[in-house]
């Protein structure tokens, strides 16, 4: 399972790396797949704005988002070969304009900056167990740090996640 979940070859550009890349891609959607229709109706999004997924891998959840939220732009923040098989995946033509994909390392980012703008809506899905307590309580720190005024922080996790699993953080 480790090397399978391996993030390293991501951040290559080799035919090696891409391959590896894929099959994790190409997993990770298919389970978003299965479990998008249940997630839709608890996911309240404004009906325009700015959504910036963190971890948001090649674009499965956003296409299922932005299929029933016409007036959303889209952005996803990940390693620069899941961006790349995002971008090249002909299922996220549709989208055009409205799914962008942002390269890079999300603990090192502006995320505000790369997404253009501050996120009216920062999700993190399936992403936060994949880190520390620590870390993960800073990624959502960083997130509070860029997130519009008024805008809203959607955490979607695969098992029981609740506030106790971090440190305090003031959200507003």
């Amino acid at each position: 399972t480790f090397q399978f979940f391996d993030y390293e070859p991501a951040t290559r550009g080799d035919a090696e790396a891409r391959s590896h890349t894929q099959r994790w891609v190409d997993y990770v959607a298919a389970l978003t797949d299965a479990e998008a229709p249940n997630l839709l109706d608890a996911v309240s999004l404004p009906d325009k704005g700015l959504v910036l997924e963190i971890g948001g891998n090649a674009g499965a959840f956003a296409r299922h988002l932005l299929a029933r939220h016409t007036g959303l732009s889209y952005a996803i923040l990940d390693l620069s070969g899941v961006c790349a098989l995002g971008r090249a995946d002909p299922a996220n033509t549709p989208f055009g304009d409205r799914l962008r994909f942002l390269p890079g390392d999300m603990r090192k980012m502006n995320w505000r900056l790369e997404a253009g703008g501050a996120p009216d809506v920062i999700i993190f899905k399936s992403v936060l167990h994949d880190w520390p307590a620590e870390e993960a309580a800073d990624l959502l720190a960083r997130a509070s740090r860029y997130l519009a005024p008024s805008g809203r922080i959607i955490i979607l996790e695969r098992g029981a996640y609740t506030s106790a699993n971090l440190m305090d953080i003031p959200f507003s």
